[in-house]
């Protein structure tokens, strides 16, 4: 059923403060906050009775979240939003709590930011290879009464042409672009007709891994961009929110945060300038294979495969800064982790949302003894966070085996509860969800 197409325009925002947009040699001007809804259909396969949702569960062991409140229909949406001061277009999935013959009702805001998938439109979540397991993965929130947004990203257009290289490019990590891209399809949500549920302006921020970042930054670009909007709590789930710290861990010890820093600096390279910078950090076999396999393969990681020294990856000077822990000093790179690294970035933070920040104890990729260190760094800048780690946990159990605890956070700040250890960082524990 298409129920929008290029009828809609964005929301008024009220009174934001200046932010001053780029960084690391970049400079120019944004646009008004976008949003308008290009086309939107709903994907009627994927709507669920409660009672379905309930079976879903109990076969993902999430049995205790059950029974739930609300089954679920999924939308897709094309919509407005902007990169670096020019109008683009991006696309993602709404899904909305519902329940057969009930009147549509008011529903708060969860906007859920997703892992890395890949660096093109063939790797985008709602293309249609993906929709399906993603449309699962929504329905856990929407089936507690949240309306979901879920933003592919910019760059990861799920409309794409898959033969030709990705126009804008996705700045993987980047702080700026995901944040703007994904207000702007909160924006959008707010618009699409006929739902049967009506999203208010209370939102809550939820994400995992690369989605983890994006939480911080669209929690700290916010004020900035959306202030119309109400943030009541952010769930980050194995952030890499200290990009130096990782980077300088991936540059002494060999493993896959060797693979993710490499791909996240030949996206940030693209995004900041125009991706001829590489050469200075990866040797002249990755800095020509590496960026052709990022447009071509969702998961180019396997060109990594056999290396046993870190210098078959990276060029000298690269080595000698992160060994000496002054990466900061690396240009550009050093820049481009500093800026979209939190406790680093030039933009002011201008907000006091309550945070759930969540770690594996044995995450190898967002290698977690620099995460706990950012954890305590951020705390002393002034966030508000509560800590869990999960005992036992890789980096994508320390996502998936924490949901209960995810959501019983989320109902605590919808019923304006107290946070009870505000930056006091525990021991590992043995998480709910836990197999």
């Amino acid at each position: 059923m298409l129920f929008g197409c290029g009828s809609s325009s964005p929301e008024e925002p009220a009174a934001a403060p200046t932010l001053t947009p780029g960084g690391c040699g970049t400079s120019y001007e944004l646009l008004p906050p976008a949003g308008a809804v290009v086309t939107s259909s709903e994907l009627t396969d994927e709507a669920r009775a409660a009672q379905t949702v309930d079976t879903l569960l109990a076969f993902a062991g999430l049995s205790s979240l059950s029974p739930v409140p609300f089954g679920t229909r999924v939308f897709r949406v094309r919509y407005t939003t902007q990169d670096r001061g020019e109008s683009v277009e991006a696309t993602g999935l709404v899904a909305v709590p519902w329940n057969e013959g009930e009147p549509a009702h008011d529903a708060p805001l969860l906007l859920e930011l997703h892992g890395t998938t890949g660096f093109s439109g063939a790797c985008a979540p709602s293309a249609p290879s993906s929709a399906h397991d993603v449309a699962l993965g929504l329905t856990i929130f929407a089936s507690q009464g949240f309306v979901v947004v879920a933003p592919d990203f910019i760059g990861l257009d799920a409309d794409a042409d898959a033969t030709k290289p990705p126009e804008p490019r996705h700045g993987y990590l980047s702080a700026e672009q995901v944040a703007l891209g994904s207000l702007d399809m909160v924006r959008a949500a707010r618009q699409l007709g006929d739902l049967p549920a009506r999203p208010t302006k209370e939102l809550y921020l939820w994400g995992a891994s690369q989605g983890g970042h994006a939480v911080f930054a669209t929690e700290l670009y916010a004020p900035y961009y959306a202030p119309e909007y109400s943030v009541k709590g952010a769930v980050a789930l194995v952030p890499p929110t200290d990009l130096l710290g990782l980077a300088q861990h991936a540059l002494t010890t060999p493993g896959p945060t060797t693979a993710a820093l490499a791909g996240a600096m030949v996206s940030l390279d693209r995004y900041y300038s125009d991706g001829s910078a590489i050469a200075a950090l990866l040797t002249q076999s990755y800095a020509s294979q590496l960026p052709a396999l990022m447009d071509s393969e969702c998961n180019p990681a396997s060109v990594f495969d056999g290396v046993t020294d870190l210098s078959q990856v990276f060029q000298p000077e690269a080595l000698s800064h992160a060994q000496s822990e002054s990466f900061d000093a690396f240009s550009p790179f050093g820049c481009y982790a500093a800026e979209n690294s939190f406790a680093t970035t030039s933009v002011k933070r201008r907000s006091n949302t309550p945070f759930l920040f969540v770690l594996g104890e044995n995450d190898d990729l967002v290698y977690s003894p620099v995460e706990r260190e950012d954890f305590d760094r951020l705390c002393g800048q002034g966030y508000r966070m509560e800590y869990l780690e999960c005992q036992g946990a890789g980096h994508v159990e320390g996502a998936t085996w924490s949901i209960p605890e995810q959501l019983r956070w989320l109902r605590a700040r919808r019923n304006a509860e107290p946070l009870t250890s505000v930056c006091q960082r525990g021991s590992a524990t043995s998480c709910e969800a836990q197999k």
